[in-house]
């Protein structure tokens, strides 16, 4: 990954942002396995949560809170 920031977990993956200014929100299985990422063309995503089936990130560009489905 080009700029790996922040990283969430439950109990199946890991979540993490790529702070880049296309910068992507990025999954894979905690046991290893393929990267699947879950939203693209992202402004610079840094902080990130999960929670009750969705995964949170802020914009640091545009300063937005955005959300998808896990």
């Amino acid at each position: 990954q080009s700029s790996p920031a922040h990283v969430a977990v439950d109990g199946a993956h890991v979540y993490w942002t790529n702070f880049t200014a296309n910068g992507g929100v990025m999954r894979a299985p905690l046991d290893g396995g393929d990267v699947v990422p879950l939203a693209a063309k992202q402004d610079k995503p840094y902080a990130i949560a999960v929670k009750d089936g969705y995964v949170y990130w802020s914009n640091l560009d545009g300063g937005q809170v955005m959300r998808v489905a896990k």
